[in-house]
């Protein structure tokens, strides 16, 4: 849920953030005066949200971007996203103008970069596999030689002795 309480954010509102609120096409709009949200406009702007207790809407793109971040500025379109927007009469044109601003174009960027992006630990944990993966391997080859040396007999400091002149170097130093 996402909760705006501070000073510097919004009022209070319980948003999921994974799962918008598009009411079925059953469901019957509370009246203001003659006026209601009407269900065509959730086909035409799939990125409203409706808050059936309160009877508003919100611009889910923003909500969604805005998660993780409680930075809200003095002129942002607090009905869209804010306090929630509920002025009926020029509702397709009020909609249209948020779809277009600022706002909304860069929560839905914001969106979809997160959306295209892993996140960090994902990308994090397979690197440290990877880097696991090629360590093994080179273990594997540097035991691979160690036991081929130690078969044959042969040094594996890059010096050949025999046991004579290994004796000798004990006894000179």
């Amino acid at each position: 849920m996402y909760n705006r309480n501070n000073s510097k954010s919004c009022p209070h509102i319980d948003v999921n953030l994974f799962h918008k609120n598009h009411p079925t096409s059953s469901f019957k709009f509370p009246k203001d005066g003659n006026r209601s949200c009407q269900f065509s406009w959730f086909k035409q702007f799939p990125w409203l949200h409706y808050d059936e207790q309160s009877d508003y809407v919100l611009c889910y793109e923003f909500i969604k971007s805005q998660a993780f971040r409680q930075e809200f500025s003095q002129n942002m379109e607090k009905a869209f996203l804010s306090v929630g927007f509920r002025k009926w009469k020029n509702g397709v044109q009020s909609l249209k103008k948020h779809e277009k601003s600022d706002y909304h174009q860069q929560s839905v960027h914001i969106n979809v970069q997160r959306a295209e992006k892993p996140p960090i630990t994902t990308l994090l944990s397979s690197q440290i596999k990877k880097d696991q993966e090629e360590a093994r391997a080179a273990l594997r080859v540097i035991i691979s030689s160690l036991r081929y040396l130690v078969r044959t007999g042969q040094a594996t400091r890059g010096h050949e002795h025999d046991g004579e002149q290994l004796a000798k170097r004990g006894h000179s130093e």
